[in-house]
């Protein structure tokens, strides 16, 4: 049996740029890891594939990202052993966190050691793209920019340490329903200075956080910008949207700072998650070592 750590993402900037002739949108954006988790257990079996979880909103069918990453491996390389996955969620649903994303990108690393598959993370990358256009961050974690669907990435340089408040809502929202209200005509006139300073390692990236699908989701949601005001008021230098939302996080330099927040969005009746981000080392040593062994 193999144990990972299936970690979460925040977008520190995510541009619409148009429709691609494909059908999807093209973005641009910062992902970030962060040290919010779920665990993942991969114990072979004799046939099938199996998929167990604590979370009772979790389909364990088809539908579910894992299901369709064990079984790509499957056809792909003609195995015919099974698998039983146990996920234990942390990471909220639909919130615009990349967990499903990121438990499909640790299955298909986990199960290159289980089936003993010659396969590096170079390799895993056409399936994690086929899979979702997130999936292929998690192969890398960091701090990377994603273009094209998002899943074209150049690895950044690491981050100085943020604390992350995260206040997550009580309901979720469907990516391709938020993407399919996008105003283009609004989010064409973007420029990518965002994206230039991330890459620049401009020092004050709360000045370059920028979500064009707030736009979309805060008219139906306007408690999500009452959120993100808040956590302003409280001491955040930047806040914003994770990706298709509807999570709401704030940037905090101080651990006693983050955690005073936190304490009061509590007393609010919020629902909140203090976390940190995670250098692209401390991503790899905390998901991909298998038996003690990194997975390269």
């Amino acid at each position: 049996m193999i144990s990972l750590r299936s970690f979460a993402k925040i977008n520190l900037a995510l541009e619409v740029k148009g429709l691609r002739t494909d059908g999807y949108h093209e973005v641009h954006t910062i992902y970030q890891a962060i040290n919010l988790y779920d665990i993942m257990q991969l114990e072979e079996q004799p046939r099938g594939i199996d998929i167990v979880t604590n979370c009772l909103e979790l389909p364990t069918d088809s539908r579910n990202l894992v299901y369709r990453a064990c079984l790509r491996l499957q056809e792909s390389f003609n195995i015919n052993r099974g698998v039983r996955v146990k996920i234990d969620k942390k990471i909220p649903l639909g919130a615009g966190l990349g967990g499903g994303s990121s438990n499909a990108a640790v299955t298909l690393m986990g199960l290159t050691h289980l089936w003993a598959l010659p396969l590096s993370r170079v390799d895993l990358y056409p399936i994690a793209r086929e899979l979702g256009a997130d999936v292929p961050y998690f192969l890398m974690g960091g701090s990377c920019l994603g273009m094209g669907r998002g899943d074209e990435l150049y690895s950044l340089a690491d981050l100085p340490r943020w604390w992350i408040v995260l206040v997550v809502s009580p309901f979720s929202l469907s990516t391709s329903e938020v993407y399919q209200r996008t105003n283009l005509v609004l989010t064409k006139k973007k420029n990518n200075s965002s994206m230039r300073g991330f890459c620049l390692m401009e020092s004050d990236i709360e000045h370059l956080m920028v979500n064009d699908l707030e736009e979309v989701v805060f008219p139906d949601y306007p408690a999500l910008r009452s959120v993100k005001e808040v956590l302003k008021e409280l001491g955040a230098k930047g806040s914003l949207m994770s990706g298709s939302g509807p999570t709401i996080y704030g940037l905090f330099k101080m651990h006693k700072d983050a955690q005073r927040a936190q304490k009061s969005l509590m007393a609010m009746g919020y629902r909140v998650i203090l976390t940190r981000t995670l250098t692209i080392k401390d991503y790899r040593k905390g998901v991909l070592f298998v038996n003690h062994q990194l997975i390269e």
